[in-house]
């Protein structure tokens, strides 16, 4: 497994293609903050634009995702890498853990890691504002990494249950985002993508005055401290639905004829 690990990681440094790929979604991530963080209305800042468009920092990850996992775990069964790893006389659990979770980690850090672009860009070349506690997004994003690695390894499951990587860069966003349409609807841990909204619901209330110059001004505030029982149910269940996907995985792999 060790081998296989070491490997993936000669790959994935060695990969022109995954490289400009992890670039491009940081750059999209920066073009994305500079052309919403003037749309914030009445909300000043980098800040005001997280409250005003809070998906902003998560979104566009789901278009990459399927992308990534099959960029780095896929390649396996393109050139029938994961067959002569079997032959070769690694266990297929092994093969699910090293190839699998490789991918799924290294997937989840890469969008966990473009989530903070936005914050960067805007105190780079904007200000923060007053609308929310940075150190508090700061907390709410480092969370961001477990219901991306749920969704990773969703994917992942997708990938040895398809057994191409080129369908499952395909399926893999249009599956998220029919969640994502369909979790509007009722927000909570038990889905990756509710989940992320959750970590982005910034509680507010305004108050409205009236001015004899500017008429009716209104004052808003936001709160953006963190629930422990929010931190518990983000890390918990998605480290108990990710381990159930890889170990979908795993069923599946396990069945499968070496070709």
């Amino acid at each position: 497994m060790n081998n296989i690990i070491k490997s993936l990681c000669y790959d994935a440094v060695k990969s022109k293609g995954l490289i400009r790929l992890v670039i491009f979604i940081m750059l999209l991530m920066g073009l994305i903050t500079v052309l919403n963080i003037n749309l914030a209305g009445e909300l000043p800042g980098t800040s005001g634009m997280l409250v005003s468009n809070p998906d902003i920092t998560y979104l566009m990850g789901f278009l990459f995702t399927g992308i990534l996992i099959a960029m780095i775990s896929g390649d396996g069964f393109a050139d029938k890498t994961s067959n002569y790893e079997v032959m070769s006389g690694h266990s297929r659990k092994s093969i699910i853990i090293a190839r699998g979770l490789f991918g799924a980690v290294v997937t989840a850090l890469v969008l966990t890691a473009a989530s903070f672009i936005p914050i960067i860009v805007g105190n780079i070349f904007f200000d923060w504002g007053d609308s929310l506690r940075l150190s508090d997004v700061i907390i709410r994003q480092l969370l961001y990494f477990f219901p991306l690695l749920r969704i990773s390894a969703f994917t992942v499951s997708m990938l040895y249950i398809i057994r191409n990587q080129y369908i499952t860069m395909i399926l893999g966003y249009g599956l998220i985002m029919f969640v994502n349409m369909v979790d509007h609807i009722n927000k909570s841990y038990y889905s990756a993508v509710s989940n992320l909204e959750l970590l982005t619901d910034y509680k507010g209330w305004s108050i409205y005055n009236l001015d004899p110059v500017d008429g009716i001004v209104e004052y808003s505030a936001y709160d953006s401290n963190i629930d422990p029982k929010m931190v518990f149910g983000t890390i918990a269940v998605s480290l108990v639905m990710a381990a159930f996907y890889l170990i979908l995985a795993y069923a599946v792999f396990r069945r499968e004829d070496i070709d």
